[in-house]
């Protein structure tokens, strides 16, 4: 008798934390975060990310639990979906984040860092980006900070962005990065 040497593959089965820092699915999850879209003007704002990888990402955010689907309009014989982030969305636990590994972590930074590159250089890429006109500023600075000032100018920061969440009406979207942690 022949053994079977077929293996099957099984599929990894990623966490919350992997699925929400791909960066494509972190684009869509920021894109979000302002206000509800549907998929077309995703892509829209996406504009280097084809419609079936879209559709793909937007698949798997929603079986995880992070988008729900909060609209379905009967267009021009389709049925047009709009999402938005789930309750939770977004948003990470801090027992997901404790149970990460150094390397996961800094797998997790790279992404973060590189979706801010991606649309720095789709900005830049505009044929009408203007970096005086549209306030471009980066900055970096080293401050000496004991743990609780440090979580004081974690929840400053905090409050300082959470009035302009919902504020879209007629603005420009500005993506805002930052990171807190000692320097060694």
């Amino acid at each position: 008798m022949k053994k079977d040497t077929k293996t099957k593959k099984v599929a990894k089965k990623e966490n919350k934390v992997e699925v929400i820092l791909h960066p494509v699915r972190f684009q869509i999850i920021k894109l979000l975060a302002v206000k509800q879209l549907t998929p077309k003007e995703m892509i829209d704002q996406l504009t280097d990310v084809p419609q079936a990888t879209m559709y793909r990402h937007i698949n798997k955010l929603l079986k995880h639990g992070i988008l729900t689907e909060v609209q379905a309009n009967q267009k021009r014989g389709t049925l047009e979906k709009v999402y938005a982030l789930s309750k939770e969305g977004g948003l990470l636990r801090r027992e997901e984040l404790e149970n990460c590994t150094s390397d996961q972590h800094m797998d997790f930074f790279a992404r973060f860092a590189l979706s801010l590159i991606f649309g720095f250089n789709r900005y830049m890429s505009s044929p009408d980006s203007n970096f005086t006109q549209d306030k471009i500023t980066y900055l970096s600075g080293l401050f000496y900070l004991s743990d609780e000032e440090a979580d004081e100018v974690k929840k400053k920061l905090i409050a300082i962005f959470e009035p302009y969440k919902d504020n879209a009406d007629n603005k420009k979207l500005y993506n805002i990065g930052l990171t807190l942690f000692p320097s060694k």
